[in-house]
C-alpha cells in the first residue's frame, strides 16, 4: 500500500493540506464542504481571507504534486474513473490528448457492449448504431422528408439551430421549431 503524503495546497498554505489519496485537511476546521457533481467529478470549499473558493480535488491533487513545466490546463483521470483522484491515476494533458483518452476509454467500454460496430476500416458506425443516442427526423412544414440526424448537437453544427430547442420540441411534442417538423425516430 503506498504511503500517504501530505502537501499544502498552492496559494491556501498554513490553512489547507491535500494528500496523494486526495484527502484534504483544514487546520481551522474539522468539517470541509465537499459534494459530487453531475459528472461524478468531487468538488471542495475552501476559505480564504473571509471568501469563499470553489475547487475540483482532482485539480488540487495535481497542482499540489505533479509538476507542470510544459502549462497544461487539462488532466486526465488515467483509469477514466472521476471520482478515482489518486496522484497516480492523474496526468496533465492537452485538451485533444484527454478527449482522445477518453474516447479509446469509451470505445474499449462499448465494444464490450457491443455498441460498437466497424462497417470497414476506414469508417467507424459507433454514433449511428448506438442505442443511446436519439435519432431526429426532419421534415418540411408539408411533411416532406428532409433528412435523419443521428444526434441534436449535429443539427446546431450543421443549421445553427440550438440543440436544447430541439430536444425540448420533442419532449413537448411540439413539433414545429425554425419552419421544420422535427419527430424523433423510435
Amino acid at each position: 500500500m503506498e504511503k500517504e503524503i501530505w502537501k499544502d495546497i498552492p496559494w491556501y498554505e498554513w490553512l489547507y493540506q491535500v494528500s496523494n489519496m486526495w484527502q484534504v485537511h483544514s487546520f481551522y476546521s474539522n468539517k470541509i464542504k465537499k459534494s459530487f457533481d453531475s459528472l461524478w467529478y468531487c468538488r471542495i470549499w475552501l476559505y480564504k481571507n473571509k471568501k469563499e473558493m470553489k475547487f475540483l480535488v482532482h485539480r488540487l491533487v495535481a497542482m499540489t504534486f505533479l509538476p507542470n513545466i510544459l502549462n497544461l490546463v487539462e488532466i486526465n483521470h488515467i483509469n477514466w474513473i472521476k471520482n478515482d483522484n489518486r496522484l497516480e491515476n492523474l496526468e496533465w494533458c492537452t485538451r485533444n490528448e484527454n478527449i482522445q483518452h477518453a474516447f479509446n476509454i469509451w470505445l474499449k467500454t462499448t465494444t464490450k457492449n457491443n455498441y460498437f460496430i466497424k462497417s470497414n476500416p476506414y469508417k467507424w458506425k459507433f454514433w449511428i448504431d448506438n442505442p443511446l443516442s436519439k435519432k431526429i427526423q426532419q421534415f418540411d412544414l408539408n411533411w416532406n422528408f428532409i433528412k435523419l440526424w443521428y444526434w441534436a448537437s449535429s443539427i446546431y453544427k450543421e443549421l445553427w439551430i440550438n440543440n436544447s430547442t430541439i430536444l425540448k420540441a420533442l419532449k413537448n411534442d411540439r413539433q414545429k421549431v425554425w419552419n421544420f417538423i422535427w419527430k424523433e425516430l423510435k
